[in-house]
């Protein structure tokens, strides 16, 4: 959940997921520096979220196949699990 809680990553995760783009795409379409891509991409690529692969002398971005539903699991699993903190009442 840390990973996107950056606005600038959702927005990347979203870009992503319509297509696989370069470093240099990302960077043009969020209005920010190469640099700054790179490292919400590390975020992105440390917690397997995105992919990379080698195209030439680039390497491109995209989703993993699995990131939508991890993303769910994870959500539905908030709801599921028991409060940790005690009620008010409970004494």
């Amino acid at each position: 959940m840390r990973a996107l809680s950056v606005e600038t990553r959702v927005e990347m995760v979203q870009l992503l997921a319509q297509r696989t783009q370069c470093v240099g795409a990302l960077a043009r379409r969020l209005g920010i520096t190469a640099g700054a891509v790179s490292q919400h991409l590390r975020v992105l690529l440390r917690v397997g979220l995105v992919q990379r692969a080698r195209c030439g002398r680039y390497v491109h971005y995209r989703l993993a196949p699995d990131a939508a539903n991890r993303c769910r699991a994870l959500i539905e699993s908030l709801f599921q699990r028991e409060p940790t903190v005690p009620n008010e009442g409970d004494s």
